[in-house]
């Protein structure tokens, strides 16, 4: 045995002797920080989430979906509501009645017509017969009609005739006759009344039909009250 060999042989049992003395300390090696990275990276890169199993309770909430036909008809929030515009009815004036000269078919009668405020046109027009006894010869059969009292009544949004620069005027009645009319002075007027009563049948087999009885033309004179 050379000299290089138990110089060898004499630090060998020198570090054995330290080692179990204490005093050498085994180093814990150190993880690579980019090896962690990396191991990190595919572990999320390689983790995909599983959907959660369906709860067999639950029930699916349908969302509700806007109709646009009711979103294009809604007006907007604070938007004024459109009004609708009428005629505006002319303020009345002087109001004229008077009686109804009769010959045949009624005990009496009067007329009422009321102006408008600046005297030019007919607002309103009302008609009231008594005692109405009338009848009508339908073919072979004789039809007659009785009342104690008949009245009609006519006005418009603004008015129902416009006077001539005569003052004369004209109402039509529709299939109930016509008044003819003309004022002399404001507060006072003349003319002749046609007067055509309609009398409804009640329906027989759920078809009803009406009765004309024509009660002649009457003159009248009206003035303010």
């Amino acid at each position: 045995m050379n000299y290089r060999s138990l110089l060898s042989l004499a630090l060998g049992w020198t570090l054995v002797l330290l080692a179990s003395a204490g005093c050498v300390s085994t180093a814990t090696p150190i993880p690579d920080p980019s090896a962690t990275k990396t191991a990190v990276k595919r572990t999320v890169a390689t983790h995909t989430p599983q959907p959660a199993a369906p709860d067999a309770t639950s029930v699916p909430v349908a969302t509700p979906s806007l109709d646009p036909t009711i979103v294009r008809t809604a007006p907007p929030a604070g938007s004024p509501v459109p009004a609708i515009s009428t005629p505006a009815a002319l303020p009345a004036g002087p109001r004229l009645s008077g009686p109804i000269e009769i010959k045949q078919g009624a005990s009496g009668g009067t007329i009422e017509l009321t102006l408008t405020e600046d005297g030019k046109s007919i607002a309103k027009v009302g008609l009231t017969l008594n005692d109405i006894k009338a009848e009508k010869r339908d073919g072979a059969a004789l039809r007659r009609v009785s009342m104690e009292k008949w009245s009609l009544q006519k006005e418009g949004p603004t008015h129902i005739a416009t006077l001539n620069s005569d003052g004369s005027f004209v109402i039509p009645l529709g299939n109930q006759g016509e008044i003819n009319g003309q004022l002399s002075s404001p507060k006072k007027a003349s003319g002749s009344v046609h007067v055509v009563i309609v009398v409804q049948s009640a329906p027989s087999g759920g078809v009803g039909s009406s009765t004309s009885y024509d009660l002649g033309t009457w003159d009248w004179t009206a003035q303010a009250d």
